[in-house]
């Protein structure tokens, strides 16, 4: 496995396995990660509760090429990139455009 790749791990919520430090190693999903800051973020600090300020989580992988049927895409991980897309090289329009539709300021 190469630094570039993703596999999906069957019947491992949220986890994939890329390489990373220097082995093979299991690791949360792009999408899960970015969602569950940001449900960190909403569930922990006030400001974002008080004024509700609305949070549109997503991951940047840019130095991942996606391929047709991409692990990323797996059907297991759906919810996940749903709430959190994740944007890969090449998709900086893609990228790009999501970020103007979430920041009003």
């Amino acid at each position: 496995m190469y630094e570039e790749e993703i596999t999906e791990v069957l019947g491992a919520d949220a986890l994939v396995e890329t390489f990373t430090g220097g082995a093979n190693r299991r690791v949360v999903h792009p999408s899960y990660q970015a969602w569950s800051y940001a449900q960190l973020i909403r569930d922990y600090n006030a400001t974002v509760q008080d004024r509700k300020v609305k949070l549109s989580p997503c991951a940047c992988l840019h130095n991942y090429i996606r391929h047709e049927s991409d692990p990323l895409d797996a059907e297991q991980y759906r919810d996940y990139y749903l709430e959190a897309p994740a944007y890969t090289k090449g998709q900086l329009p893609e990228l790009r455009e999501f970020i103007k539709k979430s920041i009003c300021k």
